[in-house]
């Protein structure tokens, strides 16, 4: 149950993302969940990454306030659920819930900042939300170690009990809502609106059901080829097919109800991609966001499987990066918004900086179960370029696109950038490169394995080795 715990990483408020890689050396043998690590990790993957542009969406049609209050309390509920069970097939479900909970958090919180703020104040407020996340993500790791080795797994989850239900109250009660400027207007009549018929009508289902499948059948299959299932195999030719017709589909609805005359709004109108702008930096937040979450998953699991470092020190080899983001994020509001600097050289500079860390770290020598010193020197470079690219696109996108199209540019944006919450595609595409190869690049020590984050046992490792 080690690795359910751990993964618990991508709740709203905090960013336990990485707590899962931590955990699972310790504990895993405490439970029959060890078993099912993948599933586990999947089946939060698969809502969280899937819900990201329709909670944005739903925000536009039954209220901000409202899907943030929902989300909110299905993550509380089913930490809590998940925390509680004792059947290894409940907790998977309710992962599964927990991670619609998270996708919801995250995605209404960047939806909802721009139009709480000022714009000239906007990049200020919004660094100052990613440091939260930022430094949530250097507790994460850590504090997630030292609880699984401490105490129970169950405390991974039901500590979001007390606080998501302090983040319930804080929102209900002092974020503005629609009706707080009409006081002439009943609550009652107020809510009756929202789920009202002609809001229902707004609601794209066919477009909801078609994107949600074709990012749950492709996230299914690239994290299940190569391990469960061979790339040959028949569920995994079906899966990559079925993902893309769905989105083939998808596509041709979403241009059909962009053209017609119904009330169904588009749950991610096309037509944004016509913006060039928007479309370059939508394509700079995947290219950007995908080696951060690659590098945030890959480096602690290194550690803890290849040097032997206890998950709190595997936690704290992530420090220099994670310390470096934040401050380069606050940086880049600062610039902005105080000094009036464009966006674009910030992001280029950030990018320039990404290339040159991700590049030396690629370069590090892998015949050595230690971890170098010069990797902590190229974590920090990592985490400037980070910080200043990925945080100042999102900057940049209430001057590129205003409503009624900024929450859903937002949420877009928020899927393709993800790096607070690492999305199944940007952590499966690295690690079936790594498994395509066929090995680590070095011998591990039979020591080692006991504690290597795989599904295999150790003498069926020991025998692939």
């Amino acid at each position: 149950m080690a690795t359910s715990e751990s993964e618990r990483r991508h709740p709203g408020p905090q960013n336990p993302d990485h707590e899962m890689f931590q955990v699972k050396g310790e504990n895993r043998r405490d439970n029959e969940a060890s078993n099912h690590l993948a599933e586990l990790v999947t089946s939060y993957l698969l809502t969280y990454t899937g819900f990201l542009v329709v909670y944005a969406k739903f925000g536009d049609v039954f209220g901000r306030k409202s899907m943030f209050l929902l989300a909110l309390a299905l993550f509380t509920l089913f930490s809590i659920l998940c925390g509680a069970t004792n059947d290894v097939v409940e907790l998977i479900i309710f992962r599964a819930f927990q991670g619609m909970g998270a996708s919801g958090i995250y995605s209404m919180i960047m939806v909802i900042t721009p139009n709480l703020v000022p714009q000239e104040k906007y990049g200020k407020y919004l660094a100052i939300i990613a440091s939260v996340f930022a430094i949530s993500s250097i507790l994460g790791p850590i504090l997630g170690g030292v609880i699984s080795t401490n105490s129970a797994w169950r405390w991974i989850f039901l500590l979001n009990g007390p606080a998501g239900c302090v983040c319930i109250g804080i929102v209900a009660f002092c974020l503005p809502s629609s009706i707080s400027s009409r006081p002439d207007v009943k609550f009652t009549n107020h809510l009756r609106a929202k789920v009202s018929k002609s809001a229902l009508k707004r609601v794209d289902i066919i477009g909801v059901l078609l994107l949600l499948a074709s990012s749950i059948l492709l996230i299914f299959a690239l994290e299940e080829a190569g391990t469960r299932y061979s790339w040959s195999d028949a569920v995994i030719i079906a899966t990559f097919s079925l993902a893309g017709i769905t989105g083939i589909l998808f596509t041709f609805w979403e241009l059909f109800l962009e053209k017609s005359t119904s009330l169904q709004e588009p749950v991610f109108p096309l037509r944004l991609l016509k913006n060039r702008v928007l479309a370059a930096m939508m394509a700079t937040a995947f290219f950007t966001g995908f080696p951060f979450v690659a590098i945030v998953v890959n480096i602690p699991q290194r550690a803890q499987a290849v040097s032997g470092l206890s998950s709190v020190k595997a936690g704290l080899a992530l420090l220099p990066l994670l310390l470096t983001s934040p401050l380069a994020t606050a940086a880049s509001g600062i610039l902005t918004s105080n000094f009036k600097v464009p966006p674009y050289y910030l992001i280029t500079l950030g990018s320039v900086l990404q290339v040159i860390g991700v590049g030396l770290t690629c370069m590090l020598p892998t015949n050595s179960f230690e971890v170098s010193p010069q990797q902590y020197g190229y974590e920090a470079i990592m985490g400037l370029g980070f910080g200043l690219s990925l945080t100042t696109i999102l900057t940049l996108a209430p001057l590129v696109i205003k409503d009624p199209d900024l929450g859903v540019t937002m949420g877009a944006l928020t899927q393709l950038d993800n790096r607070k919450q690492p999305s199944a595609s940007k952590i499966a595409i690295p690690n079936q490169s790594l498994s395509a190869s066929g090995h680590l690049g070095f011998p591990l020590r039979y020591r080692q394995l006991d504690t290597c984050p795989t599904d295999y046992s150790t003498d069926s490792v020991r025998r692939r080795l």
